[in-house]
């Protein structure tokens, strides 16, 4: 049982990548994911907003309660990342 759920966590990550997350992010991601928790970083990898739009457009499909935003900050050359969980109530 142990295996099957390495390999979900490799296709998805695998998923992210194919999206044009870093594979750092991808990581980092994933752990948001699998967790269902909210959580934040920096990063210097480069992010799009075709990217994050891509991302947000992966959990609503794939029915993962999160939502990604990333902000820029081009004096730093970093990325901030956020990803919320959404608390249905």
């Amino acid at each position: 049982m142990a295996e099957t759920v390495q390999l979900d966590k490799f296709d998805l990550h695998k998923k992210l990548m194919a999206l044009g997350v870093s594979d750092l992010d991808a990581k980092i991601l994933l752990d948001c994911i699998v967790a269902k928790k909210s959580c934040s970083w920096v990063n210097i990898d480069e992010v799009s907003e075709s990217v994050v739009t891509a991302l947000n457009k992966f959990m609503v499909d794939n029915n993962h309660p999160l939502t990604v935003k990333i902000d820029p900050v081009p004096t730093r050359s970093k990325y901030i990342w956020e990803v919320k969980a959404i608390i249905k109530r």
